[in-house]
């Protein structure tokens, strides 16, 4: 279960949040308004100490003053040591003690809990080890400073090791340069298991921990346990742990850090001094009081169910759709205008968009469709048996991801990546954060800018935020299911991609010409001319769209006279591009439409002799263009990932999705000189059409819906 619904929350009694200010409340506010026992264990608050570096963007902002403020509707909490005890005090703005005091406990884990006597010392000469982190908090060039400043004067070489840098072998070899140690003095541990953990600090004759901030400190625990002394920056963790002394110092100036180092290094005293000030420590056990509480708190959650929460069998389904609509120009407000109107002819269906749109638009006569704009959805929740949110990948869809935060929705998504509509809403620094979400990573490699620049890169697709928080994911791309359900861990329920543009009865020639004519195909364009299409708007990043230029410039060497229609948009500076490098090459002629209208773009499926659909890779969205090809009947090449997920027929020729121009130009030479017969064609096209139609697809996203409601 990714969420708790009305229509589930009278299973729960206890509620236990491991870490609620790392994970959304909205999955849980049905079980945190209730009468559920809700506890949550508490670590820190330390983005609210460093807000200019964990909270640089509104979007985190936002979510992390939602997630205090829904703390306050937790009833206990286990704090991990008294310092995130007294922090969660003051934030709550609620005493510890006396009148209206919080409930808390401050509890370890048991495996946590120090065990027997400190490990034996190796005097000075183990190891100096820097327990430390991949984020600039952690100060790890501050403490490779000081140990550069406090090794400085020894004969021989230092010997270093930095844990808690695996993989990051070249920033830590920089820094230690930087700290005046000589190549190969610091080197950076791998990940390390319990055992090899323990007898690596065993072994250390000092181990430095100079973070900025902590909520506890766990590499002081463990360093203790092991029987190393340790020096350790002035912050209240540390200081909790091990009581104040010389072996503290600030963590901003690397001459305090030297001095302890040097003080402390290899000191059996100092050791005995810190373990028995841990030992000393005042906290339970964390799965005893969890046990306790929550044993105590086993009763079922009171709530009243609005009729609406439940679907009674043998009633309608009612069915909120929050999504594009016509007369919008975008591909997904098609497809939705064309499926859902035949939804509605099996439930009952109110569709929730923007004031641009206007779902009431020339509506079949027998077709009966409410709508409202999205802003009451947002504003008031849904009414219906099972609401769905109808996504894709750029800002125009900003408002429909708004949604599933405020109702519990299946998410009908129409791309395999949601990069750039994250961008839209939160910025580079929100996209990194829901890339890097169930990584265990801290920063993205390549940087962000170089994925978005070459697509092929793209090392996270973005759905983990849709994908955990929709009550059922839908998709229609089986290439990118798999891809999906390992970086969310959610499975994508797929649907097979309806076409939404079919022409009406048999596609004849006549059709054609008549096309070629209202486009001006005939006029200035000699007998035997090839005029090719790719459909979409134009962006080279995926659609390789310079590929199909440099093919048809390769024809054209090959004594071929070509005419190239882009049929949609691009950028200025892409179309300067790709139409100087066509009339370089010497095609007959070049053309980019710009937004075509539905008659247009009908006429470029009838009127061209071959359409081009290629993509970089088969992660990158499914191709509308190329279900209409398959509908008209047109000869046509497409990449391989594409025409899996739209399920062409014969007629289209699948290539690798790793071609070159070459490749491309000989597949084109290729069918037009044998092409199918026509009979064979539009049988072909009848049948496909057949099977991807709206009702079909309606039917199926119906029974989703029945599951799911």
């Amino acid at each position: 279960m990714r969420r708790v619904t009305e229509r589930t929350l009278p299973t729960f009694s206890v509620l236990v949040q491991p870490s609620p200010m790392t994970a959304s409340a909205e999955p849980l506010l049905p079980l945190l308004h209730s009468s559920a026992t809700k506890i949550a264990v508490v670590f820190d608050f330390i983005p609210l100490h460093y807000p200019t570096v964990y909270l640089r963007h509104v979007a985190a902002r936002a979510e992390y003053a939602a997630a205090l403020d829904a703390l306050r509707l937790y009833d206990e909490f286990v704090c991990i040591s008294h310092l995130a005890e007294r922090q969660l005090g003051e934030y709550l703005k609620r005493p510890l003690t006396g009148d209206g005091a919080l409930r808390t406990a401050v509890a370890w884990p048991d495996d946590v809990l120090p065990v027997g006597g400190t490990a034996p010392l190796s005097a000075s000469v183990g190891p100096i080890v820097v327990m430390t982190g991949d984020e600039p908090r952690k100060n790890t060039f501050g403490a490779l400073a000081a140990i550069g400043a406090a090794t400085a004067g020894e004969s021989g070489p230092r010997d270093v090791v930095v844990i808690g840098m695996a993989g990051q072998d070249d920033r830590v070899h920089h820094w230690s340069i930087a700290a005046a140690m000589r190549p190969g003095e610091a080197v950076t541990a791998s990940r390390l298991s319990d055992d090899a953990m323990g007898s690596l600090l065993a072994s250390a004759s000092l181990v430095v921990v100079s973070s900025f901030d902590e909520g506890l400190s766990l590499p002081v625990i463990e360093a203790v346990r092991a029987g190393a002394p340790v020096v350790a920056s002035d912050i209240p963790a540390h200081r909790e742990l091990i009581g104040s002394g010389s072996f503290l110092a600030d963590p901003g100036r690397p001459g305090s850090l030297e001095r302890a180092i040097r003080r402390h290094r290899g000191r059996a005293a100092t050791a005995r001094r810190q373990a028995a000030s841990l030992a000393r420590h005042r906290h339970d056990s964390l799965e005893s009081v969890i046990g306790v509480r929550a044993k105590a708190g086993l009763r079922p959650a009171a709530v009243d169910l609005p009729p609406s929460a439940v679907h009674v069998s043998g009633r309608t389904l009612s069915v909120g759709v929050a999504t594009p609509w016509v007369p919008q120009r975008s591909g997904v407000a098609d497809f939705s205008t064309t499926t859902i109107i035949e939804l509605a002819r099996l439930c009952d269906v109110t569709v929730y968009t923007t004031s641009d749109a206007d779902p009431t638009l020339d509506l079949p006569s027998d077709v009966r469709l409410r709508s409202a704009p999205i802003a009451q959805v947002l504003d008031r929740g849904s009414p219906h048996d099972v609401f769905v949110s109808v996504l894709g990948n750029s800002h125009f869809h900003v408002p429909f991801l708004e949604v599933i935060d405020h109702v519990d929705s299946v998410v009908v998504t129409h791309d395999t990546r949601m990069v750039e509509l994250y961008m839209a809403l939160r910025g580079r620094g929100g996209v990194e954060q829901v890339m890097l979400r169930g990584t265990g990573r801290s920063r993205l490699d390549p940087p962000l800018d170089d994925q978005i620049d070459d697509m092929r890169l793209l090392e996270n697709a973005g759905f983990w935020e849709i994908a955990r928080r929709a009550r059922m994911l839908v998709m229609h791309a089986p290439s990118a299911a798999a891809r999906i359900t390992a970086e969310t861990g959610v499975t994508p329920r797929l649907l097979p991609f309806a076409n939404q543009r079919a022409p009406i009865g048999a596609v004849t020639e006549d059709m054609r010409d008549a096309a070629r004519a209202r486009l001006g195909f005939d006029a200035g364009t000699q007998a035997g001319t090839i005029h090719l299409a790719s459909f979409g708007f134009v962006d080279v990043r995926t659609k390789m769209t310079d590929v199909v230029v440099e093919a048809a410039a390769w024809l054209t060497q090959w004594g071929h006279r070509v005419s190239l229609h882009i049929a949609g948009g691009a950028s200025a500076e892409q179309e300067r591009v790709l139409v100087q490098r066509a009339r370089e090459a010497g095609l007959a002629y070049v053309e980019v439409t710009g937004y075509l209208s539905d008659e247009q773009f009908r006429d470029y499926l009838l009127a061209v002799d071959l359409g081009v659909q290629l993509r970089i890779s088969p992660l990158l969205g499914v191709s509308g263009p190329l279900s209409d090809l398959a509908a008209f009947g047109t000869p046509s090449i497409a990449s391989n990932g594409l025409a899996v997920d739209v399920d062409t027929p014969g007629f289209v020729e699948r290539l690798p999705d790793d071609v070159s121009p070459v490749m491309v130009a000989e597949a084109i030479e290729r069918t037009l000189a044998d092409p199918l017969p026509y009979a064979v064609r539009e049988q072909q096209r009848i049948e496909y059409l057949d099977r991807k139609s709206p009702a079909r697809y309606a039917k199926a996203l119906h029974a989703l819906l029945v599951e799911s409601a």
